[in-house]
């Protein structure tokens, strides 16, 4: 089936969009087991990047990062089952579900070996994929991925499943999504992130909950056979030792001064960090090298 195209506004604003908004006007949409997913895509590079958003979020909020990577790449931001202008259906949130509705909008979309880039519960699904599909991902990167969850974090969480289910979820949701942010952060962020909770349904905030919770992390790390970057900003989501005794292939780094939604708040230091970790990770890749091998302005093509 040929992807849908539809025209329309951007919905959630994100601080400095830059100009790339103006090439991501146009929103498109493929299907996959039953329901009909958006993306948006830029750039015409020779290897492809798939941006993963989180919970409560939408592929806007990837959009900093695609403007920094549409010259190189060819960059696909999604949105997630449920999220944006996804079909919010009743079913087919776990985890396992959401990494084969990427791998699907891969294949539709004809792209072979991808690097994927996804937060918080991108980051999980960017993982599953890996283990799932093994042959599709070049490289994982996952920002503030929820992999491995201590069980201090998990204990912290348990009153939210709990609220999700009771009559004041929603004052639930508010507290969930305040925690996750700085007071350095842009409160723009954290309003974002409020109106796009109340767009959606109950059923996708605990489908979504109960999939991160129930999902078997162990398995997906050590089933990884792909370079990962994991970038940390303090929020102690994942047990990092653990990960990467369980996938040797891991490298992390760590922003500084910015809470959960780092790409957004400081996308330079997140693709900068993306940036080493392919020329690094992928050095014996001919394409990377050439990718990688001439610099260029970034703001005199953010605004050409």
């Amino acid at each position: 089936m040929e992807p849908v195209i539809a025209f329309v506004w951007i919905l959630a604003p994100v601080p400095r969009i830059y100009c790339i908004e103006r090439r991501l006007n146009m929103v498109r949409f493929i299907h996959s087991n039953g329901a009909r997913l958006a993306y948006q895509e830029a750039g015409q590079g020779i290897e492809t990047m798939i941006l993963v958003h989180g919970w409560v979020d939408r592929h806007e909020t990837m959009l900093p990062l695609a403007a920094r990577f549409a010259k190189r790449y060819r960059v696909i931001a999604v949105d997630l089952r449920g999220h944006g202008l996804s079909e919010k259906t009743e079913k087919g949130y776990g985890i396992p579900s959401l990494a084969d509705d990427i791998a699907e909008t891969c294949r539709q979309l004809h792209v072979r070996k991808p690097i994927l880039v996804g937060h918080s519960l991108g980051g999980t699904i960017a993982l599953e994929v890996a283990a799932r599909h093994p042959d599709l991902p070049r490289a994982v990167v996952a920002l503030e991925g929820v992999i491995l969850m201590p069980e201090s974090v998990r204990a912290a969480t348990r009153p939210l499943g709990e609220a999700l289910r009771g009559p004041h979820w929603k004052d639930a949701m508010r507290g969930f999504i305040q925690s996750n942010s700085l007071p350095t952060d842009d409160r723009q962020l954290i309003d974002t992130a409020m109106r796009e909770f109340e767009r959606l349904p109950r059923h996708v905030h605990t489908g979504i909950f109960d999939a991160v919770t129930g999902w078997d992390a162990e398995q997906a790390a050590r089933k990884c056979r792909v370079p990962i970057l994991y970038v940390d900003a303090g929020s102690g989501l994942s047990d990092l030792a653990k990960f990467q005794a369980l996938c040797p292939r891991l490298v992390t780094g760590k922003t500084v001064g910015v809470g959960h939604n780092q790409m957004i708040a400081t996308p330079e230091q997140v693709t900068a960090m993306i940036e080493r970790f392919v020329i690094v990770s992928l050095k014996n890749n001919q394409i990377a090298t050439d990718i990688y091998r001439k610099g260029y302005n970034y703001e005199r093509f953010l605004c050409s």
